[in-house]
């Protein structure tokens, strides 16, 4: 356990729901907990009997927490209660810390409005997805299959595998030779806001020389796909209990979101041109349930203007730019920063602009 979780700080944080026996919270109808929920929600009991003391005095949670995969070996850091005031406020304070307190971390004996348990992943969550591999980007070979004599079928790679896949192909890399930058709204079930109304998604889709598929490449939330069940819109079955793409994703990618911090996604998509993703992207246009686009726009156009332009460049490219800056900001580092810094780069350009509303 200590060799897959190193002493150190920086990993990712994670806040964890400690129920007591007769919590109804995420409770279903069964009296069992609801998995893989955002609130982390977990019985006390279950908790803490998963905790395991290393040998440097630190306290790791052994188990897979609230059924998500990804979320197993977890330093905990502190224990914070929210109590009832009898005067003013609810009060919240830590019952226990991992850098002071010296008894073993428990559970409050008297009642508490809730209890939560802060714990953190592994130094290197902080680099990638996993210990062996940095870089939070990852690509879905979903074409692999498409016309290529290899026989591998779809395969998903993140971070520094996705140059050695990109490569594993017996045909000569791929070359990206134009690219296309395009955003649209969300398609909501319900109504839409005002703020909704002027929240555009932006992405870069690029055309390869093969002409067998594109590859829609976009900056989003990290673990935004593996935290909802694999379900992407640039994908037919994204609606089913199991699409392919979280198939083929591996457990410990398996998380939940994480709101402020990024990662680049690259999908592979069976439209071989631009003439038929726009179709693509026609079918599911639409207000209501079933849609996933309203007001697409195709705002730019071009050749790949890099001497360097295959496959394997490309995915080192948005290592480097991710390797940089990690952060996610809704108004500054977001899907349309990305989306024009990275065809301005790829198509030669100065002066990129996303589509904004009018």
């Amino acid at each position: 356990a200590a060799l897959r979780h190193p002493a150190g700080g920086g990993g990712l944080v994670w806040h964890a729901q400690l129920l007591e026996p007769n919590s109804t919270i995420e409770v279903g109808a069964d009296g069992s907990i609801k998995p893989r929920r955002a609130l982390l929600p977990v019985r006390a009991s279950d908790f803490f009997a998963s905790l395991v003391r290393l040998a440097d005095g630190r306290w790791l949670f052994s188990g897979v927490l609230n059924g998500w995969p990804g979320l197993t070996l977890l330093e905990l850091r502190s224990i914070t209660v929210l109590s009832k005031s009898l005067m003013g406020p609810d009060k919240i304070h830590r019952v226990w810390k991992a850098e002071s307190s010296t008894e073993p971390p428990s559970m409050p004996d008297t009642p508490q409005l809730s209890v939560r348990a802060t714990l953190r992943s592994a130094p290197w969550s902080a680099e990638g997805y996993s210990q062996e591999v940095r870089g939070n980007v990852w690509w879905f070979f979903a074409q692999r299959d498409a016309g290529v004599k290899s026989g591998l079928g779809p395969i998903f790679a993140h971070g520094e595998d996705i140059i050695e896949q990109s490569a594993a192909s017996p045909e000569p890399p791929a070359q990206a030779v134009r690219v296309h930058l395009f955003s649209h709204r969300y398609a909501r079930a319900k109504k839409e806001t005002a703020k909704d109304r002027l929240t555009y998604h932006s992405a870069v889709l690029i055309e390869w020389n093969h002409s067998r598929f594109t590859t829609v490449v976009e900056l989003a939330t990290l673990n935004g796909v593996g935290g909802r069940n694999g379900k992407s819109n640039w994908y037919h079955d994204k609606m089913e209990a199991q699409p392919a793409l979280y198939r083929h994703m591996p457990p410990h990618m398996i998380v939940p979101f994480k709101g402020e911090f990024a990662e680049i996604r690259c999908s592979d998509v069976p439209s071989t041109s631009l003439d038929e993703f726009k179709q693509y992207i026609a079918k599911y246009t639409g207000s209501g349930s079933g849609f996933r686009f309203i007001d697409p726009h195709f705002t730019h156009s071009g050749p790949v203007r890099l001497s360097h332009r295959s496959q394997p460049d490309i995915a080192r490219y948005l290592l480097n730019y991710m390797g940089r800056d990690r952060r996610y900001t809704e108004k500054v580092r977001n899907c349309q920063a990305f989306a024009a810094d990275f065809f301005a780069f790829t198509a030669g350009k100065k002066g990129i602009e996303v589509h904004q509303p009018r």
